[in-house]
């Protein structure tokens, strides 16, 4: 009811409040479970699907598209890790410290995407907002300020390099379980169609951020092979029945965006 008496806009930020503070009592409850549960075949399946580290992927993905990369940065590193600390977007921890916390594939693979996305998006404000910092009294402050914005930017992107290079190995990983998985569960074709077809869809991000962070760090070769793999993988993915028609027309803009990036560097299409 509230809501109608406000103006569009701010009914929505008070409909999103509202849905964030949903998602925050979903991941306490999740959390609380986990560490009270005393019946041993359900903790096992929580530890085998983390759902409360799946919420806060969600939760993340909310923050960062309306830019709150702190909030996000702080939501996602708190599913790997506890203790005092203050959660960076362009310095969060790699799969090595972590993959034995979250030990499911799937979560895993989501999870680097996720902290890659994040650091790249923080850098790409980083880099827009770097001419503010010629508004400094003094020259001295004003080479300081570029100087710590010029190494949060280089340790983010290398940070999402890292993260989406983890990534794109994970989701590999769980497109070649799935061969064993479909022979233990029974799913129909329709199902095993479309989760694979999504699967790749959600590689195919990774990929195109891959491209783009390892072009950031000037590492041509890798970018390039990024790009080609993203143009092979989007083309791919057009002609598979299990796309729908509205996700092909995004995947022809993928493909688009990753022979741009090809031309750009001089590479040529493929």
């Amino acid at each position: 009811t509230m809501r109608v008496h406000l103006p569009s806009g701010e009914a929505d930020t008070v409909l999103q409040q509202e849905e964030d503070h949903h998602l925050k009592a979903w991941i306490k409850q999740l959390e609380d479970l986990g560490d009270t549960i005393e019946d041993e075949v359900a903790r096992e399946v929580l530890t085998e699907v983390p759902l409360a580290a799946i919420v806060r992927q969600t939760l993340a993905d909310r923050y960062m598209s309306v830019g709150e990369y702190d909030k996000a940065a702080e939501v996602l590193v708190r599913s790997v890790r506890t203790g005092p600390g203050i959660a960076r977007p362009h310095d969060t921890p790699l799969l090595l410290g972590w993959e034995q916390l979250l030990e499911c594939t799937f979560v895993q693979a989501h999870q680097c995407l996720r902290f890659g996305r994040l650091a790249l998006l923080s850098a790409r404000e980083l880099i827009r907002k770097s001419g503010e910092d010629g508004l400094a009294y003094t020259e001295k402050l004003r080479s300081l300020r570029a100087r710590c914005r010029r190494e949060e930017i280089d340790k983010g992107v290398a940070w999402a390099r890292r993260h989406l290079t983890s990534a794109r190995d994970l989701f590999n990983r769980v497109l070649q379980d799935l061969e064993g998985v479909s022979k233990v569960f029974t799913w129909s074709t329709t199902q095993d169609g479309c989760f694979r077809a999504s699967l790749r869809c959600t590689k195919l991000l990774g990929i195109l951020l891959l491209a783009e962070a390892t072009a950031l760090l000037e590492r041509t070769t890798e970018s390039t092979a990024a790009a080609r793999e993203a143009v092979s993988e989007s083309v791919a993915l057009q002609g598979d029945e299990w796309v729908a028609p509205r996700l092909r027309m995004r995947l022809k803009a993928c493909e688009a965006l990753a022979r741009r990036r090809l031309l750009e560097q001089g590479a040529g299409a493929c």
